[in-house]
Formats: C-alpha cells, structure tokens, sequence
C-alpha cells in the first residue's frame, strides 16, 4: 500500500510540475511529433477534390501587422493552416509543414494562420523554432467553407478555387507523395 500511495504521490508532482511550468504542451507536441514520423498519418490525397470552391474573399493580417487580400493571390496553389501556439497536434505537424514550405515552388503560397488571441505569441513561437513561413491572423470573417470546429485544420485550394484537400487534425505533410501533390495543382 505505501509503496503505491508513494509511486501516485510522484505521478502527481510529476503532472503538477508539467502543467504548472507549461511544459506539457511542447512534450505532448514532440510526443505527437514522433507518431508524425512514423508516417501513420499520411495525408489522404487519392480521393477527388470536395465540390467546395474559395472566392478568395479573406483578409489577413502579416507578421508586420500589413493588411494582406487573399484575392491578390488568385492563380496560386493555397496551403492553408490554422493553428495556435498552445495547441500539441498544432505544433507537431509544423516541422513538416516547414519542409514543404522550403519544397514547394514560387507558385505555392502558405497561409499558416495562428487562432491564438495574443499573435505575440504565435510570432515568438515561429521565431523560437526557425521556421521561414509567413505566419497570419485574421482581419476579416473567416468564408463559410474555411470554418471548423477543431485545430489544426488545413486546406489545399487549387489555383482555380476548388478546394482540393481538407482536414482537420494532425497530418504528415513532409512526405514527398504531398510535396508533389501540392507542387502539381
């Protein structure tokens, strides 16, 4: 009994430290990272694309705080993210996000659009890890056919509109089948 009551004792000290210091969410995030790279969850590009179309009728906000029409970007393959600092799957998935980013052509453009209230926090994060990405906030409605109820969730527009690949949840986008898929709309 004491010996139970004594390995129960440190389990709590042990979460308590994690939570009270803010460490569980980068370990939950390097956790998830590790079953990213098992490619367990590859992303599902073999079905066809939604019958979902983008207007492009969005707003955001850059790094700089410069107001950015995502209709100027028209013509262009859209990978779209939304994800927060706080957020472990959201974290997991940016390290291939980041390699896609330095794989994808000029004719890709990366909307990686932070949901945290303070963008301080998503700026500082993005400078803490080296990613090269631009990093977004909302400045307008998000378009009915971007809403979700979870993070990350991430879409794919092709460079006519359709939306070619929607998920919500982590998802390995490294790999080279997503690099090409990406690469060739």
């Amino acid at each position: 009994m004491k010996k139970t009551i004594k390995e129960l004792s440190i389990t709590i000290i042990l979460l308590a430290v994690l939570f009270g210091t803010g460490l569980n969410v980068p370990l939950a995030g390097f956790v998830q990272g590790l079953v990213l790279k098992t490619g367990l969850l590859s992303p599902s590009i073999d079905t066809p694309e939604t019958d979902k179309n983008f207007n492009h009728e969005l707003l955001l906000r850059n790094e700089e705080g410069e107001l950015v029409d995502v209709a100027d970007l028209r013509g262009k393959t859209l990978f779209v993210n939304f994800w927060a600092s706080w957020c472990p799957p959201c974290i997991a998935e940016m390290p291939e996000i980041q390699d896609l980013y330095k794989n994808s052509s000029e004719d890709v453009a990366f909307l990686i659009i932070s949901v945290d209230e303070d963008f301080k926090k998503a700026l500082k994060f993005k400078e803490k890890k080296g990613y090269a990405f631009p990093v977004y906030r909302l400045a307008s409605r998000l378009p009915a056919e971007l809403r979700g109820n979870s993070i990350p969730r991430t879409y794919v527009i092709s460079p006519e509109g359709n939306i070619a690949y929607e998920h919500s949840g982590m998802a390995s986008y490294g790999s080279d089948k997503f690099m090409g898929f990406v690469n060739s709309l």
